[in-house]
């Protein structure tokens, strides 16, 4: 029974959810709406209020220092902490020590992506602003045009949107709520462009993979039925399997076993001994769901109806004449014990399934608040909505991928023409937005990214295999500022992937080279071997802030050529899209292999079927 209970924890990835309409998006903001936005000069109130945040940023940054060993002595020397914590206090601290903070802060040394060092940047950065703005008169016409812009930007949206646009409408939101203006209105517009970005979909028999099966244990007997002793053993011979009831707030299955325990025991009643075999059958039902913090279970139900038959008794002195009364005593009780015995049964079931499941559940528990939630939330990448529910077919996991001040999907995704027993969505925007939080600003090292992947994949990718012969190489992304930058984006339309990444700068061993931008777009095509991406066309390298083609200078083609023997590996012609497999008693089940892509509109779906399941056809739109 212990291999049965397995939870699918393991398979908790993300996923997505309602969509909206693209016919609303002009009216998010009308004539009216904006101008009936009041303007709010910022005060020293204001200040104060952008203060409490900063401070509070220090102390948790600073409890988090105090729990990080050695490392938090190098960390606060770097940022002068006792000269930062001692301005931090006062009622209005040294803006220029504060920026010079804020400025180390935003470097983009390993380890200031964690959420302890980008809060408190960000907090800083609206202190910084906020404490600039007070008294100033120039303010009032600057939103004005914000909010004038914000309008036409959203007048002038494309149906879908593209990720340009809703970008230029997130930065003008991030201006206003900087600027702290129209509060309501950034709130308002923000959830119109915050449908979940993400979504998984497991089916039933997926699930029933990791949770069903055989049952075949054998165990001891030990018990006491209408002042018998009975000693023997039991073999227990059953299946598991997954029953799912529809929920719409829970990722809610069923683990349900039925079989039969064969038992054989000896019965020790005053002077005779009773030799029985018997057979109950078993019914047990344990209920599991999860959330966002994890795995939760409740006490299984269990039922049982015993049958014995009464193979042999034998007087411990041999009397003919006691063993005689002792047959007739017998089948008058023996209804009697075979209720008894079902009762007992059903005591027992219940409470062993519980105590085999308790050690997984916590199990799994453990691992995934260790090594999947804690991760994401330091790194501010743990969605900030999650929901769950069940249906008829399997479970959905659906949720929103970025900051409060990121924007999500535009638009519902698209469904998979065929069936899928795994389903993933994944809007553009869950990409972006989670290397805008991670990379913004950052130095990226070569060390650093096999370091990285390995930690996440358990192995080094041969794209990633150090090429010795070569200087070390760095990648420096652009700083936070508006109109916002972004690190790396991908857009997934008409059947491809465009992937983009912009370095600020790059670094060749210890030389300074110029920015640069680096796209590779892919199509998807299906062969008898399956799905691969095809490049389409050579890497665009072009400088940074530069349109693709644009002429390079002579700083350029060095590095040109240093990026195209680079990430031309990294993004080789042609890559195949193997699927995934999944770990622990999943494992049996093989590959999951991508049987259908469909990539428009911003959203890629992709549906998993078992290798050597039936061929899905492919959807490319």
């Amino acid at each position: 029974m212990r291999k049965s209970i397995r939870v699918a924890l393991g398979l908790i990835a993300f996923i997505l959810s309602l969509g909206g309409n693209a016919q609303m998006w002009g009216q998010v903001v009308g004539p009216a709406m904006v101008g009936g936005v009041q303007y709010h000069p910022i005060t020293e109130a204001d200040a104060a209020d952008a203060l409490a945040h900063a401070v509070t940023a220090t102390a948790s940054l600073e409890q988090r220092l105090n729990t990080a060993g050695d490392s938090a002595a190098g960390w606060k020397a770097y940022l002068g902490w006792d000269k930062y914590q001692e301005q931090i206090r006062k009622p209005k601290p040294d803006t220029k020590l504060l920026s010079n903070v804020y400025g180390k802060l935003a470097a983009g040394h390993e380890g200031l992506e964690q959420k302890w060092f980008a809060e408190l940047r960000g907090s800083l950065g609206q202190y910084l602003a906020v404490v600039g703005g007070v008294g100033n008169a120039d303010l009032e016409a600057a939103v004005q045009a914000k909010l004038e812009a914000l309008d036409k930007q959203i007048k002038s949206l494309s149906s879908p949107p593209k990720s340009e646009e809703t970008g230029k409408i997130s930065d003008s939101l991030l201006w206003l709520e900087t600027a702290r203006q129209a509060p309501q209105l950034v709130q308002e517009t923000r959830a119109r462009f915050s449908s979940p970005n993400f979504q998984v979909r497991i089916s039933g028999a997926v699930l029933g993979l990791g949770t069903g099966g055989p049952v075949d244990e054998v165990a001891p007997i030990d018990d006491v039925i209408i002042g018998t002793t009975i000693h023997g053993s039991g073999r227990t011979i059953a299946h598991t399997h997954v029953s799912l009831t529809e929920n719409s707030n829970f990722a809610m299955f069923d683990v349900v076993m039925r079989g039969v325990n064969y038992s054989n025991t000896i019965g020790h009643n005053g002077p005779v001994c009773i030799y029985a075999t018997g057979t109950t059958q078993i019914t047990a039902c344990k209920r599991f769901w999860f959330d966002v913090d994890g795995m939760h279970a409740l006490t299984a139900a269990a039922n049982a109806e015993a049958h014995t038959k009464i193979n042999n008794i034998q007087s411990i002195k041999g009397r003919r004449i006691v063993e005689r009364i002792a047959w007739r005593k017998a089948g008058q009780q023996l209804g009697q014990a075979e209720a008894v015995a079902s009762q007992h049964a059903r005591g027992k079931v219940g409470p062993r399934v519980d105590a085999q499941a308790e050690p997984q559940i916590r199990d799994a528990n453990e691992k995934f608040a260790t090594k999947t939630k804690k991760p994401l939330v330091e790194w501010r990448l743990f969605p900030r909505l999650l929901s769950f529910a069940t249906t008829t077919a399997g479970i959905e996991i659906r949720g929103v991928e970025g900051l409060n001040s990121q924007l999500a999907a535009s638009l519902p995704p698209p469904e998979l023409t065929r069936p899928a027993e795994i389903t993933v969505r994944v809007h553009e925007s869950t990409i972006n937005n989670g290397a805008e939080n991670i990379l913004t600003g950052m130095r990226l090292t070569d060390d650093m990214v096999r370091r990285t992947a390995k930690e996440l994949l358990g192995q080094l990718p041969d794209q990633l295999l150090s090429d010795k012969d070569k200087e070390p190489f760095t990648v420096v992304f652009p700083k936070e500022q508006l109109p916002r930058v972004p690190p790396i984006t991908v857009l997934f339309a008409e059947g491809r992937i465009s992937i983009t990444l912009r370095g600020r700068e790059f670094y060749t061993g210890e030389k300074r080279q110029p920015g640069m931008y680096i796209t590779a777009t892919y199509k998807f095509e299906q062969s008898p071997q399956g799905y691969k991406a095809i490049r389409q066309g050579d890497l665009q390298i072009y400088g940074f802030g530069q349109r693709p083609g644009a002429p390079r200078s002579f700083r350029q083609e060095a590095i040109w050529k240093a990026l195209q023997r680079k990430f031309g590996k990294l993004f080789g012609p042609e890559i195949a899209l193997k699927g995934i497999k999944l770990g622990g008693k999943f494992e049996s089940a093989g590959q999951f292999v991508p049987t259908e892509i469909i990539s428009q509109n911003g959203w890629m779906a992709v549906g998993y079927n078992r290798s050597g399941g039936s061929t899905v056809v492919a959807a490319m739109q």
